[in-house]
């Protein structure tokens, strides 16, 4: 980078205690040279942000308003809309998991802790701030009526890992899988012989999803923002595959890394 390069001049200033009179100052007038770089920056890198960090607890309002025709599978728009909630969970490596429910609750060691736990059974395990009457844990459960599968990780913590990370620059996938003896699989039935979903009628309902990431914008309060699209395809309830899609609105809850810490 060039040194600056100074100019001497002078400045003419008026003395308004005395109208009519004028002294002169000398002063420089310094023109900074720009480094190459940035002379030849267009806009876009101009106004380039900051990498953002994704880490924490992520909830999601899906608008589901299209469904696949079972007939050719072509997506059409539905005469009404559903609506289904996504809870996403980013650690600090950038990996994402799908959530069932999950405790936010505070740290009682820590006040400005916020705690995340997937697995209502480790509640007890952790310090959590407590009713000084009842004892009972200070905690919030939040929880999806839309979401179940079986854990593709091994453990038992609700959690279902995803393909991808929470950016626009590709979709984040997960295949949620409901096996035959599933509570939540349509076909099963816990008391009618006939819908035992055993042998040779029983089936197995796959769930693969995909969003897209399309936007991330900041509310008024300062809480991140993502907006996309949210697509399903079901597998195991009909000879073809069935799809719905939608719009989605994801906005952190907490900036914890950390799950079941």
């Amino acid at each position: 980078m060039k040194s600056p390069v100074s100019r001497p001049t002078s400045v003419a200033v008026s003395s308004n205690p005395t109208p009519g009179t004028t002294s002169r100052f000398a002063v420089a007038v310094r023109r900074l040279a720009l480094p190459l770089a940035l002379l030849a920056a267009t806009p876009a890198q101009l106004q380039t942000v900051p990498p953002f960090d994704p880490a924490g607890l992520w909830v999601g309002d899906v608008t589901l308003n299209q469904v696949s025709n079972a007939r050719n599978g072509t997506l059409e728009p539905t005469a009404s809309t559903a609506q289904l909630r996504l809870l996403l969970h980013s650690d600090a490596t950038g990996k994402v998991r799908l959530l069932k429910e999950v405790i936010v609750a505070r740290n009682s060691t820590n006040t400005s802790e916020i705690l995340l736990l997937s697995d209502p059974a480790r509640l007890a395990q952790f310090p959590v701030a407590r009713d000084t009457v009842t004892s009972a844990p200070l905690a919030q459960r939040i929880s999806t009526a839309s979401i179940d599968f079986t854990d593709n990780d091994g453990t038992p913590d609700n959690a279902l890992d995803l393909a991808g990370s929470l950016s626009t620059a590709s979709p984040l996938t997960g295949t949620l899988t409901l096996g035959p003896r599933h509570p939540s699989n349509p076909f099963r039935h816990p008391f009618h012989p006939d819908h035992s979903n055993e042998g040779a009628q029983s089936y197995t309902i796959t769930h693969h999803i995909q969003i897209q990431l399309a936007a991330l914008e900041m509310s008024v309060n300062g809480t991140p923002r993502f907006t996309g699209t949210y697509q399903q395809t079901v597998e195991g309830l009909h000879k073809a595959a069935l799809k719905a899609s939608g719009t989605l609105v994801l906005s952190r809850l907490a900036s914890t890394a950390a799950l079941n810490p």
